[in-house]
Order: structure tokens, then sequence, then C-alpha cells
């Protein structure tokens, strides 16, 4: 049977946001019915925006969608040349990805432009204050008004409120990229990530292995202070660092300061 969307709105027995929102938290899906959530859009409180509710297939990353950007794992079903960009961001391993700081910054970059159907867009239109793709992007999930077009000219003091949302979304997505596809060797204990409520769950301590791994690509690395910066944050973020035992965190300050520091 195809899969129907169904809007929550559109029957009485749904009025309810009690029950809405219970049955979103749920993530129904009966009788070949998905349910859909009709929400006010985040920046005007104006427009909806249908939010389609489909299970995370196992082993897949993903990635909550906003605005008309759909969840990264339903992107993905659609989109080989998508899947195969996330596949090989897991394959990278951890050491791999948060040894290097401009490399993975450009790589997600590339994934999340893909994503959102924009890696065509030229850099330069919208007046070139501003990267297009980010602007088509950022537009796809809400921040940006739809009637903009790529021969309007952005004014500069929207380009610097656009750049915040922008950097603030780009690390949102970082750090979940990074905590599906680094965290399980990074934690010795577990990773989940919560599509429908973009929650991130992560137990346990910093995994020796990776440690040792880690300490072994960070040394003599010209670009050390970046990479721990950048680690700091993802450990942050996730775990929390204050949340980590005083033996995981003497080993990153250790490993932050160098080697006078070991």
């Amino acid at each position: 049977m195809a899969l129907m969307k169904y809007n929550l709105f559109e029957n009485p027995f749904f009025q309810d946001k009690r029950r809405v929102a219970l049955l979103v938290a749920a993530g129904v899906v009966l009788g070949g019915i998905v349910a859909v959530a009709t929400m006010p859009d985040r920046v005007t409180n104006k427009s909806p925006v249908t939010h389609v509710l489909q299970p995370v297939p196992a082993g897949m990353m993903t990635l909550r969608g906003e605005g008309t950007l759909p969840d990264l794992h339903v992107a993905q079903q659609n989109d080989t040349v998508l899947k195969d960009m996330v596949t090989n961001f897991a394959a990278a391993g951890a050491v791999g990805l948060l040894s290097s700081v401009n490399d993975l910054d450009n790589r997600i970059m590339v994934l999340l432009f893909r994503w959102g159907g924009v890696d065509n867009i030229n850099p330069d239109s919208y007046g070139g204050g501003m990267d297009g793709r980010i602007v088509a992007l950022l537009q796809k999930a809400g921040q940006v008004p739809a009637d903009v077009r790529p021969d309007m000219v952005i004014k500069a003091d929207e380009v610097v409120r656009l750049t915040q949302r922008w950097n603030n979304g780009f690390n949102h997505f970082k750090i979940r990229l990074l905590a599906q596809a680094a965290g399980p060797e990074v934690f010795d204990g577990q990773i989940r990530y919560d599509v429908r409520s973009d929650r991130l769950d992560v137990t346990g301590g910093l995994s020796p292995a990776f440690m040792a791994q880690f300490a072994r690509a960070v040394r003599d690395n010209p670009q050390s202070a970046s990479i721990m910066a950048q680690f700091l944050d993802f450990i942050d973020s996730t775990r929390g660092f204050a949340n980590l035992s005083e033996d995981d965190q003497d080993a990153i300050m250790a490993l932050s300061a160098g080697p006078q520091g070991e």
C-alpha cells in the first residue's frame, strides 16, 4: 500500500494539541498512513511547513529537516549520490574525521548543499555578499522568505544576520553528523539521536583505544590547536565535558596542552 500524507489538523480528533504532541512523539504510522504534523515556521511563525515522519532505516545516518528540507534519511532514499556521500563520511572513522578541521568543514558543507538540492546554485547569486548556496539552503529551511530570488541583492545587515544563522545551523548539523559517525568510536557508552525531537543522548566515557589513536594523530600536527578546539566543542556538545570522569578530563587537557602537558 502506498503511504499517504495525513495532516493531523484536518481531522477533528487531532485538534487537541496534546494528542498531536503524543502522536508526533510516537512517530505514528498506522494502516499505511504516515502522521504528518503541520507546524508554524520558526522564523516568521506564519507559513506552515509539513514534516513527514518516517522511520530511520537501521544503520542510516540522519538529520532533522526544517521547512521544505526533508530529514536526511528520507533525502538519501531518493538520491544515491547523497547516500554515497553520507556513507563515505561515516566510513572515514572517528580519528579521520576529528583530526581535520578545514577538510571536515568543507566535506560537511558539500554534503549539506547536496542534501538541500542547492549544490548547483551559483555561489555569486543573491548579490554575491553571501554564498548563494547557503542562502538557498537557508530558504529551504525556512530561514529566508520564500519570495527572495537569486537575482536579488541581499543587504549587508541581512547578510550579517543570515551568516550568524548559518554558523549556528552548520555547527548544529556538524555535531549531529559527527555524533552518529564518530561517536560510537569516541565513547564507550551509547549514542542515540532522535530525529523527531532532534535530541542527542550520549552516555559513557572516552574510549581509551580512540584516545590513543587520536593522540597520535594530533601530535606534531600543525593544526593541533584547532583540532583540539573542535574536539572540545564536540565533547561539550555531546556528552558534556563536565560529565566526563576526572581521568577523561585530564586526558583531554593534557592533549590540549601539547607535548609539555604530557
